[in-house]
């Protein structure tokens, strides 16, 4: 590193060389960064995902969150699902 600092010379022949091996690696930054988020994503807490990205988490199904969600105006109705599945309200 002494050595590409000593002139201005040496310091362009170095970038151009970085430049030259970085530049084929750039068509997979994206696809990278895809994965990175992807692995990543799970071990956010929702404290993060809230204060940092401004993500507020959905409520789960059946929740009382989820209930205060609805609109007290509306009439709603339970619909059967599948076997095994809850059923859901729809308006």
């Amino acid at each position: 590193m002494q050595r590409a600092l000593a002139n201005p010379a040496n310091l362009t022949f170095e970038l151009c060389h970085v430049s030259r091996i970085v530049t084929p690696l750039t068509k997979w930054a994206i696809p990278a960064g895809a994965a990175l988020v992807w692995c990543a994503w799970p071990g956010l807490t929702a404290e993060f995902k809230e204060e940092t990205l401004g993500i507020k988490p959905t409520p789960a199904p059946g929740s009382a969150a989820e209930a205060n969600n609805l609109r007290p105006s509306s009439k709603y109705k339970y619909v059967q699902n599948e076997i095994g599945e809850r059923p859901s309200l729809e308006e």
